[in-house]
């Protein structure tokens, strides 16, 4: 309780003292109080305007108490803060996704490949959360539209391999193989 309340006074002396903010709210949260961590965490925001973590940790708690426009107040401000992070884009489309927002979820998600369209990671997570979302069919229609739009991402190929392998489509796995093969894309010279 003691270090708590010194706690409490070195935040309030130091507003711009994230960590001690971060902590201050994760011990009210440990200790059910979870009003004074949302207190604290939005207090600590607004007086650290480019502190992601602490907005992020604000979003989940908000998130975790069904605030869910304040939760995605927070996290949008945190790409605000750093707009490239792809980091928060997942968080923020998982976030989408989990709140039954597939359509927004899949927006940020599009909007990410856009920034960074070599990066064959973010069509897998756009696939992923399609398929977990919305569904297998919606999922395969858009792995293999990347897949053309995009001829030279083979390893957009591999991934389609390994869906169809999770799928347990054995023909269509061994079709896409077929044709890796056929079209010599991975020969070693």
């Amino acid at each position: 309780k003691k270090a708590n309340r010194s706690l409490e006074v070195i935040v309030k002396n130091n507003p711009q003292l994230g960590e001690g903010v971060s902590l201050l709210s994760t011990i009210y949260t440990a200790d059910d109080k979870e009003p004074a961590a949302i207190s604290v965490l939005k207090k600590g925001a607004d007086d650290n305007p480019s502190n992601i973590p602490l907005r992020i940790k604000l979003a989940q708690i908000l998130a975790k108490n069904a605030d869910y426009a304040a939760s995605e107040k927070y996290l949008k401000q945190a790409i605000e803060i750093e707009p490239e992070r792809y980091a928060l884009q997942v968080a923020l489309s998982s976030f989408y996704a989990s709140s039954n927002q597939v359509d927004e979820a899949e927006t940020v998600l599009r909007n990410a490949i856009e920034q960074d369209p070599q990066d064959v990671q973010r069509y897998l997570v756009l696939v992923e959360m399609l398929s977990s979302r919305v569904g297998v069919k919606e999922a395969e229609e858009t792995l293999l539209d990347f897949i053309q739009k995009n001829p030279g991402l083979h390893e957009l190929k591999m991934a389609q391999v390994k869906f169809y392998d999770k799928l347990g489509k054995r023909d269509e796995l061994k079709a896409v193989l077929n044709k890796i093969i056929a079209e010599d894309e991975y020969s070693i010279e």
